[in-house]
This record gives structure tokens, C-alpha cells and sequence, in this order.
């Protein structure tokens, strides 16, 4: 499979988790394992997180893989808060590494 960066700027909540939703539905509909970089994430409810646990089920069911960087601050909290991070493949490091592609 291919990797698809998608990158998440600002807030992820009822009116955006859609539209990301939509973009995550595109790459796994294209056979694609996704990195979704939070690098401009500031701020995410309960359907940014459910929109990413869809996603990362959706994938696990077609032996793709979801991958979470540079999630950071009040993102990780949630993710930690909500037991997660043991579920989400999260890093919180930098990543700069390239992708095959990239939006």
C-alpha cells in the first residue's frame, strides 16, 4: 500500500470532523495506509476522535494502517485521557520523513 499524508490544521470538531472524515474515506477508499499530521491541530472533540477511530478501524479491516504524528498538546491529552494512546498508532515526534503521497 501506498501512504497518504493528510495534515489537520485548526479545530476538529462537529462542523470539520465531516470534511476530514471525507478525506480519510478517499485514501483507504484508494487502497492507501494514511499518516494524519497534526502538525496544525488546536483543538479536537469527541467527533474529531471518533472520525480517527473510524478511520483507524476502517483501515485495520483492510490490513492498512493508520498513523498518527506530531500530535501534541491538547490532541495527545485526549487521546491519552480517552485510553487511546495504546490503541492509536500515535507519535508525538516530528516527522518529516517523505511520503509516496502527499496532500
Amino acid at each position: 500500500m501506498q501512504e497518504r499524508r493528510i495534515f489537520v490544521r485548526g479545530d476538529v470538531d462537529i462542523a470539520t470532523a465531516p470534511e476530514l472524515g471525507a478525506q480519510l474515506d478517499e485514501a483507504i477508499a484508494a487502497h492507501h495506509d494514511v499518516v494524519l499530521d497534526c502538525c496544525g491541530l488546536t483543538f479536537i472533540d469527541s467527533s474529531g476522535v471518533r472520525t480517527i477511530v473510524t478511520a483507524h478501524r476502517k483501515l485495520g479491516e483492510l490490513g492498512g494502517r493508520l498513523r498518527i504524528v506530531n500530535m501534541d498538546g491538547i490532541g495527545r491529552r485526549v487521546i491519552d485521557t480517552l485510553g487511546l494512546g495504546d490503541v492509536l498508532d500515535v507519535d508525538g515526534e516530528l516527522d518529516d520523513r517523505p511520503t509516496a503521497v502527499s496532500d
